[in-house]
């Protein structure tokens, strides 16, 4: 949480700037919180998901999800009459 100035290149999960207050320099975070009043001058790029659960399973390509398994609709039932 940035609440006064701060100068220079921020990498962070989430990053809060406050009103009032002021970063100058690049950010690379999970999430960005910029609230009415501060200022924010510089580029910022959005880490994505993925590479934050990579990271946490220690640098391994994180398992894709299985599909859902569909089971098969039972067939209709024959009327006997």
């Amino acid at each position: 949480m940035i609440s006064g100035s701060f100068e220079g290149n921020i990498d962070a999960k989430r990053l809060e700037i406050v009103a009032g207050g002021r970063v100058d320099g690049d950010v690379t975070v999970a999430e960005l919180v910029i609230e009415p009043g501060a200022t924010f001058n510089g580029n910022s790029r959005i880490r994505e998901a993925q590479a934050e659960t990579r990271q946490a399973a220690g640098g391994k390509k994180a398992a894709p999800e299985a599909p859902a398994e569909k089971k098969p609709k039972p067939a209709p039932e024959a009327k006997t009459g």
